[in-house]
């Protein structure tokens, strides 16, 4: 899950369903927070919210 600022910054990110292995669970968070987003609009302002951010892993 990562939390955005109305500016679309991350503001957190957590993870939701760990993989059971940490350090994919810590690249899972580190990819979330180095990734772009746009704010969701309402009433057409930006406004802060929540966005789930999927990670599937495969070998």
């Amino acid at each position: 899950m990562v939390s955005l600022d109305a500016n679309g910054r991350v503001t957190g990110e957590r993870v939701i369903h760990s993989s059971g292995v940490r350090a994919l669970d810590e690249s899972a968070l580190k990819a979330a927070a180095e990734s772009q987003y746009s704010p969701r609009i309402t009433d057409c302002k930006p406004v802060a919210g929540r966005y789930l951010f999927k990670v599937t892993f495969s070998s």
